[in-house]
């Protein structure tokens, strides 16, 4: 499948209570244009304050800055998006998204970018939700093409989050590898969004924040976490990426 993935600051006027209660009410918006847009499945990711917040990005000499969030959208393919976006319903239902979205994105501070999924760890208990979800936003370090950077991503580092996953309290763990296709530049041109984007995002997920608290504090926990943190400065720029956590809102799917 392909995704849309937006990494969202809002308006400048808004309080981050008021954006998110904001982007609540855009579920409508978002439910109303999904079958004529091709909408499979779509996920706001509100971000949260945690007192590990600033302990984890400085630990890795990420940037201190977040997002106000960050939404996911899926659709069957890219020439599925195409063929129901090109039609006049499914152009009409994207331009009342987009005209929604402007009245609380910050577009000139956010970006938007397709990407491709690549499920790592996978250790979800069966009916039980998953509360916290730590979202890095990421930059290759400069050394790298971007293709050097997805191949170690892929064949290396998954190799060590597999291993950290059980003493981390892992239960989920997916890359978001960005992939170019023909419209990037439209569609950040029509919303005047950042025209850069990130070389991919990664997304891991636990059963509560005082869950991976607990397992931070065992000695196998840290040092899972320390041989992590150890290999993603390897691959990742730190301070041109962006590191948070967020709480899951289920819109589509």
């Amino acid at each position: 499948m392909l995704k849309i993935v937006v990494c969202a600051t809002r308006r400048p006027e808004m309080s981050r209570a008021e954006f998110h209660r904001r982007w609540q009410g855009h579920a409508k918006v978002v439910t109303a244009a999904a079958a004529a847009m091709g909408i499979r499945r779509m996920v706001q990711n509100h971000t949260i304050t945690t007192p590990l917040d600033e302990r984890v990005r400085r630990s890795r000499g990420a940037s201190l800055d977040d997002y106000d969030g960050v939404a996911e959208t899926w659709f069957d393919s890219y020439d599925a998006l195409i063929a129901a976006t090109s039609s006049d319903e499914g152009r009409r239902a994207a331009q009342r998204l987009a005209e929604d979205e402007a009245a609380f994105i910050d577009f000139p501070r956010s970006r938007i970018f397709f990407v491709e999924e690549h499920l790592v760890v996978n250790q979800e208990q069966s009916g039980k939700p998953l509360s916290l979800k730590i979202i890095i936003c990421m930059k290759r370090q400069p050394h790298m093409s971007r293709a050097e950077f997805l191949r170690y991503w892929k064949e290396d580092h998954a190799e060590v989050v597999t291993e950290a996953a059980h003493p981390m309290g892992m239960r989920r763990n997916v890359h978001n590898h960005t992939i170019a296709t023909p419209i990037d530049e439209q569609m950040r041109r029509a919303r005047g969004a950042e025209m850069a984007d990130y070389d991919g995002v990664a997304q891991s997920w636990f059963d509560s924040y005082e869950a991976r608290l607990a397992t931070s504090l065992t000695e196998e926990g840290r040092r899972a976490a320390q041989l992590l943190a150890e290999d993603e400065v390897r691959f990742i720029d730190y301070p041109r990426s962006r590191m948070f956590f967020v709480e899951e809102h289920v819109v589509v799917g």
